[in-house]
């Protein structure tokens, strides 16, 4: 599987992500694989949308909307079927149902497949921690490698996450 996102590293054959790319989750989504480099190479093309907590219904409406135009676009542009698509949002956006998704995915992906993340939310930093708002407890920088470890991978195609304002 080919998989491409802000800030991850190839390191022992697995897609790490560093913690400075997943601060960049904060408002407006991070595209955390937004892989598309490999798509002509890929068997399957799989798509995971996760809409995090969106702290009010005007970003409610703004991220449901974006991955719903994510979603169609995949299905009509790139002929990516529904059995390929998983959307999480609402209740079934939970660490659970976030790990319980990475893990269905890890089941039928395989090492030439393309695999696109979309994390549309709010993020979080603690000073140490940054985190993905999710329904209940979060998705902390330390949970990503875990989750992306779980799906062979060829290789990581990856961008530069932007630069830390300080």
């Amino acid at each position: 599987m080919r998989m491409a996102a802000c800030g991850l590293a190839i390191r022992e054959g697995r897609c790490l992500r560093s913690l400075g790319a997943l601060r960049s989750i904060v408002v407006g989504g991070l595209v955390s694989s937004v892989l598309h480099a490999a798509h002509g190479l890929a068997q399957q093309t799989h798509r995971r949308v996760i809409t995090g907590v969106p702290g009010d219904e005007e970003h409610a409406r703004t991220f449901q909307q974006w991955a719903t135009s994510l979603i169609d676009a995949a299905k009509k542009k790139d002929a990516v079927p529904d059995s390929a698509i998983t959307l999480l949002t609402d209740k079934q956006a939970t660490k659970a149902g976030v790990e319980k998704a990475f893990a269905d995915l890890a089941a039928r992906v395989t090492p030439a497949d393309a695999v696109l993340v979309l994390l549309l939310g709010h993020g979080s930093f603690n000073g140490t921690q940054a985190a993905f708002d999710l329904q209940g407890p979060t998705l902390t920088v330390a949970g990503w490698p875990r989750l992306l470890g779980q799906l062979p991978a060829q290789g990581c195609d990856s961008s530069h996450p932007p630069e830390r304002r300080t």
